[in-house]
């Protein structure tokens, strides 16, 4: 070659290199330009340096943030508030133990009324008159209401003077033990009220008893769906059955030979339903079915007792679904297969007579085969408490195997028709156990827990049987335990949370218990270990050795610490991060709780608070208000903290939590003023049964003192602090904020009027946030300051300083780059338009020779216009020294933050997408070459909407018989439903359940149905549709989902690395003083959109299983709760209540009536 065309190569290659290389330049210093600018404006427009200043002045100081202080004093005022509650229902159920000790019989008259929820008239109001389920013939039994809404009890109308009776709808209330029982528990209103005048905290009180009644305090009218018949019963609640029974380990048995062909298996599988339904969390339970040989309805559950958690139960009964009948029953092999799984799980836990374990087996069965079955049981280990339920014909054969099993101790109870909590309840001679904290429950209103304890009938009787009179129990909100945490003091991404003795989240910032306003399904039963993710690339539900000894230790309530690396996800698991977190913990003494505070550790050097006060008598004393310090109205505080308070709410009503922090530190001058830091009022007021008012209008229990408060000391004076610090921020900003010309963007602002600066730069506000709750704003666009807020602004959308995900992320930058700010944009796929905002904030840290804690977080909001325009014109103007810009068709420039997503770009559209969606194959590259990490997250409280087979209903219009069958069906159905409500049958049925699965609520409606049907559109002219016909064919069932986020790797700084289309097709740059990247995408070297990479949720597939049944193999750590004692030394002096199931007859009536209503129940879902 000569060597003049080398020499043209070689300058040509030169020249190449040389232009690449500036293009690298080019963009770096589009970056540094654009970050520039921004810091300077953030800077400027916040402010963060005057306000640090203002601190450092203020002498504020630094102090240690210890876990096990802050659990200790959690753990108390929890403890404390709980056992408040349980001194109420202790107060209750001593009144309602002597109630039922002291009645006469003779006093129900014939002038007996009650105050009913669902029939009784409301003064004002003609609602009740038109209810079709109240007899019009017993007017004069109900008693009017007056109704009164009550802020406490959300806005509902309520009578504090007296409680009101729910009656379940297939227990008629002139029954004579169901009148008793409404008559003798009235008195218990003047316990309640007594109650309620001494904590005002509290919330429903109620009894419910064995037959059903259910005495609510304070009155209130029963919320029912006009259609759907009122399915409350309050004894299949799990407030009702985990007080009034014992955790079990129970083995169900159901016959499936050939003889349970037909209206047998019907039978057979209702009744097991029933069985189900009375389970609770702290409850073991599996189901056999046996014919010639033994199995379990769900093999994944071989050899095992499975926690009865909701999604386990209802695995169960689908399971029998489809169940084939055949061969003859081979008892023996049942009874041996149950009785050696239960004696594996005695031996396992260790039980024995001091530890006893209550273990049941349930037989459902329709008879006994002949031969010799005590011969073939010999060898079982009688040391079991065996509970069977029968479905037979044959009394000889009950006698026959109940006299073989006796003879062996086993403690049986046949029963056929009688009420399965009474055959469960707690022995009369248990007395410490007196009440029980129940899982967690939902309500329309909010979150909830309970409190419940057992009544029993003290009379002595010859039997020596403790008869249960029913339960007392208490509602606890979530958001009334939450106050209690302290949570100004556990700081930013610090949090605590309370676990219950089966692992299970009672409290915790990740508990998500509904989705798009239905409530998922196993909401209560959410595992420690499924919302503490540890930081490992494992799969899922494969959870390490750290989270599970942490597990452990906190299900046994232990004391301690461990301290564990963690990966978290937030705003709406778009976002990812990774923490160090030390984790403290201590059982809540008297409860089956335990609490644990969790605080991030960045910089391996343990964790700070800031900590300064202003004493607010020395102001006063130097003749300052500190009012003062809240002047004007473009200020909030943290709405959910408790700065001060009434303990009678009711009494003082307030129009936002500034109005009432004014009230009080208005009250602070005032002559006699006190700190009082006592968040519970004192003990209930002793009680007396016999004092009782029994008028039905009885006069309302006057409170001695309505004004009685209390206040959190520390954190009042250190907001006042802040609001000293801050009050210069909420003064007028003028044109130029600042007097002192740094550069060239503060000259230019100080030569700008305020319409002008508003035009150019696009703020429309700034704000600052401090670590106290405070939050304060200044807009730059309102002019008229008496012009109300739209419902879109910063201080409505905001106003939970620490809590904000932008506070948040401005701290966590910290830690990764002092000086700079994090820049976001509304996360939507619609992408931005004239109308988004883009918010920029900084953390402000207080530091000193012990460490450094966040202060406060700075920021403004501005157009994301005057961001787009910005950009672009960095971007697209080169000054003649670059050949090609932003501008170019080959060239992609993308503004994107430090999870992925694009803050501006060229089309405005994209801002707010996943930079995967939009350039899938370039964050590929990202990801590769090290500028991010691809984080695995598992979201095991996900809900997906599966598909399910449904009948096709055009084979009904083939035959007129079809017509004429679902004639029938619905006439004879009503019949016998109109009948049965009549209360003309036999007082039997007051001792009727109405078993339910929906979810459960100790209070007090059915509305709770309508939540969990999803919300229909107009869409398409779906409302003629039934909503039932959508419901099964996409019904909301737990998943595990599976998502991969993205974060910013912490050591990347820039590449001076050029684009090539055979390694490289994109450049990038850190954004100074930002969170943001600068990614210049080079489209001509291929493909650079497809194929996408998403951030959107992924149902997780076990090979070759199901969830339940992972769970299940899972096998986490339990706790039973405390075991109440299962049998008596004086038991067998038990004369007349054992093997009585013997004279018991069948009932045809009620079997046939049973039938009807089954069948007519069946065609109508079929054809409807």
């Amino acid at each position: 070659m000569p060597s003049a065309d080398r020499c043209f190569i070689f300058y040509f290659v030169l020249v190449f290199v040389v232009c690449l290389a500036k293009d690298a330049h080019i963009v770096a210093r589009w970056a540094d330009k654009l970050g520039n600018e921004l810091w300077e404006l953030a800077n400027e427009v916040g402010r963060p340096e005057e306000l640090l200043e203002k601190y450092k002045n203020m002498n504020a100081r630094v102090e240690d943030k210890s876990g096990e202080e802050l659990i200790n004093i959690i753990s108390e005022n929890v403890g404390r508030m709980l056992r408040r509650k349980m001194d109420a229902i202790i107060c209750i159920r001593i009144a309602a133990e002597e109630a039922a000790e002291n009645w006469d019989p003779s006093l129900l008259d014939g002038n007996f009324s009650y105050v009913s929820g669902k029939c009784s008239p409301v003064i004002g109001h003609d609602s009740a008159n038109k209810k079709k389920h109240c007899d019009i013939h017993k007017k004069t039994v109900f008693r009017d209401m007056e109704l009164i809404s009550d802020s406490h009890f959300y806005d509902i109308p309520v009578n504090t003077t007296y409680s009101s009776v729910h009656i379940p709808t297939n227990v008629y209330d002139l029954t004579q033990d169901v009148a008793e029982d409404i008559a003798r528990t009235e008195p218990l209103d003047n316990i309640f009220r007594q109650n309620y005048e001494s904590d005002p905290a509290l919330s429903w009180q109620y009894f419910g008893t064995v037959t059903g009644v259910l005495r609510q305090y304070p009155a209130m009218q029963w919320r029912t769906n006009p259609e759907p018949a009122d399915q409350y019963d309050c004894r299949v609640r799990s407030w009702f059955i985990e007080a009034a029974t014992c955790s079990k380990d129970m083995v169900i048995l159901m016959d499936v030979s050939g003889s349970m062909t037909g209206f047998g298996k019907t039978i057979a599988k209702t009744t097991v339903n029933s069985i189900l339904d009375t389970l609770s969390n702290n409850d073991f339970v599996t189901l056999l079915k046996y014919s010639n040989e033994t199995t379990e309805f769900v093999p994944c559950f071989k050899n095992m007792l499975i926690q009865a958690t909701p999604e386990n139960l209802d695995t169960f009964k689908k399971s029998m679904d489809k169940i084939d009948t055949d061969n003859v029953a081979n008892l023996t092999e049942a009874f041996t297969k149950a009785f050696s799984l239960l004696k594996t799980y005695r031996e396992e836990r260790g039980c024995n007579a001091d530890s006893p374990c209550n273990q049941l087996i349930m037989l459902v069965t329709d008879g006994i085969p002949g031969g010799k079955l005590g011969n073939n049981l010999k060898e079982v280990n009688p040391a079991l408490a065996a509970w069977l339920w029968w479905v037979m014909k044959h009394g000889q054969q009950k006698s026959r195997l109940e006299k073989y099993l006796k003879g062996k101790q086993l403690g049986v109870r046949i029963n056929e028709d009688a009420i399965y909590i009474q055959q469960l309840h707690k022995n009369e001679n248990i007395e410490e156990d007196s009440s029980t904290l129940n899982t967690t429950i939902w309500q329309e209103y909010s979150l909830l827990t309970s409190v419940s304890t057992p009544v029993f009938d003290r009379k002595s009787n010859q039997t020596m049987i403790a008869n249960l009179l029913g339960v007392a129990g208490t509602d606890v909100p979530i958001d009334e335990i939450e106050k209690f945490m302290i949570p100004h003091m556990l700081g930013v991404n610090g949090y605590a949370f309370i676990v219950t003795n089966n692992g299970f989240i009672l409290i915790h910032p990740d508990l998500r218990p509904v989705f798009q306003r239905i409530l998922k399904p196993a909401y209560n039963s959410v595992d420690m270990a499924e919302v503490e993710l540890m930081d490992h690339d494992m799969g899922p539900r494969e959870f390490d050795e750290g989270i599970i000894m942490l597990r452990n230790n906190v299900v046994n309530q232990m004391n301690g610490s461990a301290t564990l690396y963690t990966k978290y996800h937030y705003d709406d698991m778009k976002r990812v991060g990774r923490v160090k977190r030390k984790y403290d913990y201590a059982g809540i003494m008297d409860t089956p709780f335990t609490v644990v505070v969790s605080l991030p550790e960045h910089d391996h050097t343990g964790n700070y608070r800031v900590h300064a006060i202003e004493e607010i008598h020395r102001s006063h004393a130097k003749g300052k208000n500190v009012t003062d310090y809240f002047a004007g109205s473009n200020w909030r505080v943290h709405p959910h903290w408790l700065y001060c308070k009434y303990h009678y709410e009711g009494e003082h009503k307030f129009n936002s939590s500034e109005s009432q922090l004014l009230h009080f530190l208005e009250r602070t001058r005032l002559p006699g003023w006190k700190w009082i830091d006592m968040k519970q009022r004192s003990k209930p007021p002793e009680h007396s049964a016999t004092s009782s008012n029994h008028s039905s209008n009885p006069k309302p229990y006057k409170a001695e003192n309505k004004n009685s408060y209390f206040c959190d000391r520390n954190l009042l004076l250190s907001l006042v602090y802040d609001a000293k610090v801050t009050e210069w921020f909420a003064q007028q900003i003028p044109p130029n904020p600042s007097t002192k010309e740094s550069g060239p963007l503060a000259r230019l602002m100080n030569q700008m009027t305020r319409k002008q600066f508003k035009q150019r730069f696009g703020v429309v506000l700034a704000f600052m946030a401090t670590h106290n709750g405070l939050t304060r704003w200044q807009d730059f666009l309102r002019v008229d300051e008496n012009m109300s807020l739209p419902e879109n602004h910063f201080s409505k959308l905001y106003p939970h300083a620490i809590d904000e995900v932008w506070y948040k992320r401005a701290v966590e930058q910290y830690y990764i780059n002092e000086d700079s700010f994090v820049f976001s944009v509304p996360l939507k796929d619609k992408g931005a338009n004239n109308s988004t905002l883009v918010t920029a904030s900084r953390a402000v840290f207080i530091e000193n020779a012990k460490g450094k804690a966040p202060a406060m977080v700075v920021g403004f909001q501005f157009q994301h216009t005057a961001l787009q325009a910005l950009f672009q014109n960095i971007t697209l103007n080169c000054d003649g020294n670059c050949h090609k810009h932003c501008g170019d068709e080959v060239w992609a420039c993308y503004l994107i933050d430090n999870n992925g997503y694009i803050i501006a770009a060229e089309d405005e559209t994209d801002a707010g997408k996943f930079f995967g969606d939009v350039r899938g194959p370039i964050m590929s590259s990202l990801v590769k070459d090290g500028v991010f990490e691809k984080i695995r997250i598992f979201d095991y409280q996900a809900v997906c909407f599966k598909s399910s087979q449904t009948n096709n209903a055009g084979n009904i219009l083939l035959t007129p018989w079809k017509h004429l069958q679902t004639a029938l069906s619905w006439m004879i159905g009503h019949a016998a439903w109109a009948w049965a409500r009549t209360g003309i049958l036999d007082y039997e049925n007051a001792e009727a359940y109405s078993y339910v699965s929906d979810d459960e609520s100790a209070v007090h409606n059915d509305d709770e149905e309508s939540e969990e049907k999803p919300p229909i559109t107009d869409k398409d002219d779906r409302l003629n549709f039934d909503q039932n016909i959508l419901i099964n064919r996409t019904r909301p069932e737990v998943c595990d989902q599976e998502i991969y986020l993205y974060l910013r790797n912490a050591s990347f700084d820039s590449y001076d690395m050029d684009m090539d289309c055979e390694h490289r097709w994109y450049m990038v740059q850190s954004v100074a003083y930002s969170n943001m990247l600068l990614v210049v995408v080079n489209t001509n070297c291929g493909d650079t959109t497809s194929p996408i990479l998403s951030v959107k949720p992924e149902e997780v597939i076990y090979e070759n299983n199901t969830l339940v049944c992972q769970k299940a193999l899972t096998g986490l750590k339990r706790k039973r709760p405390q075991s109440c004692i299962r049998s008596n030394p004086r038991e067998s002096d038990i004369k007349d209540q054992c093997g009585l199931a013997t004279n018991a007859k069948m009932n045809l009536f009620l079997l046939m009536l049973l039938l009807i209503c089954v069948v007519a129940e069946k065609n109508t879902f079929l054809l409807g």
